[in-house]
């Protein structure tokens, strides 16, 4: 099955992103993607402080895992959890401040599991923050987010296809936006970029 990362600007906690999340995963799934999504299992990577987890965690199983498939994995994850979590069939990354989810998912070894997961055919599903960690380099996420734990390395996941060459997404712009944004941003830091892109509140992007 192709198709398995899929990029949002809107994520489970909000009414847009969950309809953009439906529809992305007929798409790659089928119409009968709850009863798919039913014996799989599930990470949630989120910030704690952001008061969203239960929420997402309710969303999920509405959308079809069920309860005791789902691990929430943000800064106080349990060394029991790190020790025997590998690979999930599906992971998602909320929105939320880029450097910080970053920074938290490094720490907590979490980049490790989500980049072993896809390797093993796992799906992975990037909300804002998400969308552009799965890319090359998060860079451009200083435009829009204060780094304010400080990261100096911006590498991202590296989940889109080789390919594409160095990638990276704007979540939160339609075409216009974008084409503003590029025009008030200085040539040469777009030229290191193969594939750059963005993602409307409406939409997503299957790879």
């Amino acid at each position: 099955m192709s198709n398995k990362i899929i990029l949002t600007s809107r994520g489970l906690n909000c009414e847009d992103g969950r309809i953009v999340i439906k529809r992305a995963l007929k798409k790659c799934i089928g119409e009968n993607y709850k009863i798919f999504l039913a014996d799989k299992s599930l990470m949630i990577c989120v910030i704690e402080e952001y008061g969203v987890n239960e929420l997402l965690i309710n969303e999920a199983v509405t959308l079809g895992f069920t309860r005791e498939n789902i691990v929430l994995w943000d800064e106080h994850v349990s060394k029991e959890i790190k020790a025997s979590a590998k690979t999930f069939d599906f992971c998602y990354v909320s929105e939320g401040n880029t450097f910080q989810i970053a920074q938290m998912l490094r720490l907590t070894g979490g980049d490790t599991v989500i980049k072993n997961s896809v390797v093993a055919g796992g799906f992975y599903i990037g909300a804002s923050a998400g969308a552009i960690l799965a890319t090359s380099d998060f860079a451009f996420a200083a435009d829009f987010d204060k780094n304010f734990v400080r990261l100096t390395d911006f590498e991202g996941l590296n989940l889109l296809p080789e390919s594409l060459g160095r990638t990276t997404i704007i979540p939160h712009y339609d075409k216009e936006m974008f084409e503003r944004w590029k025009s008030n941003t200085p040539e040469y830091r777009l030229e290191e970029y193969d594939y750059i892109d963005c993602i409307s509140d409406r939409q997503y992007k299957l790879f």
